[in-house]
């Protein structure tokens, strides 16, 4: 009871810090002093953009990105950005489309960059590695990138799943579960205006387990939460992604 009315009073103080902008009267200094304390409150008693009530005004909206272009489209990676973030989203050869709450958007075109850019440098560390020369004798470099590739999303999608159950216990926990339900309906409706044709995900099989281990040695240390947070900060600080 106590933490639920330390938590209630934490939110009425970030919605008074986010309504201090420049619009409102205040001076640049202190809209960004403001921006700052409301983004270390939220850290620190774990309020989501989601929980703002002050924020369901959001628009939904669709934004595009340019298609991180690698030889194997890694789309798993998208439904997981999604997921997380209670996003729609779809591509074509050259952009990818997210369909959200704006808040949202920002921050999944920003996971979105930061996903496919950890991954290009994992990647490219591994392919000089003394391991990769060793297992590249007995298998082919096109077999070694793609069970790289599979272990590094495998453990990427581990640890959205991680995210995700401690998201669910949040929410249950502050009754939030009627306002994400509703969000997401409305998120699903605007998506389906676009009439998108859905792909079948087909199986991912490795033949280099070695490869395919390395893979998810590297995701490892790939720290979502932290990037969520960096996230929520550039975008409250109205820096462009």
């Amino acid at each position: 009871m106590e933490n639920d009315l330390l938590r209630n009073k934490a939110l009425k103080r970030i919605k008074a810090l986010i309504s201090k902008t420049e619009e409102n009267g205040a001076s640049f200094e202190e809209a960004k002093s403001a921006l700052e304390k409301a983004t270390q409150l939220m850290k620190e008693y774990f309020v989501t953009i989601n929980d703002i009530e002050d924020l369901k005004d959001d628009p939904i909206i669709t934004e595009a990105t340019p298609l991180i272009k690698i030889k194997e489209h890694v789309k798993e990676i998208l439904p997981m950005i999604c997921d997380l973030l209670d996003l729609q989203h779809f591509y074509n050869k050259e952009n990818l489309t997210f369909v959200g709450y704006q808040t949202d958007v920002k921050l999944g075109i920003y996971l979105y960059k930061k996903l496919m850019n950890g991954l290009l440098s994992d990647l490219n560390r591994y392919r000089t590695s003394e391991k990769y020369k060793r297992l590249n004798i007995h298998y082919h470099h096109n077999t070694l990138r793609r069970d790289f590739l599979t272990g590094w999303v495998y453990q990427i999608g581990t640890k959205v799943y991680e995210l995700l159950c401690e998201r669910e216990r949040s929410i249950n926990n502050n009754d939030k579960t009627g306002i994400i339900l509703v969000k997401k309906e409305k998120v699903k409706a605007k998506f389906a205006e676009f009439d998108v044709q859905t792909s079948r995900q087909r199986p991912q099989t490795f033949f280099s387990e070695e490869a395919f281990h390395q893979g998810v040695k590297e995701a490892d240390s790939f720290n979502l939460q932290n990037d969520l947070d960096s996230g929520v900060d550039e975008n409250l600080l109205g820096i462009e992604i």
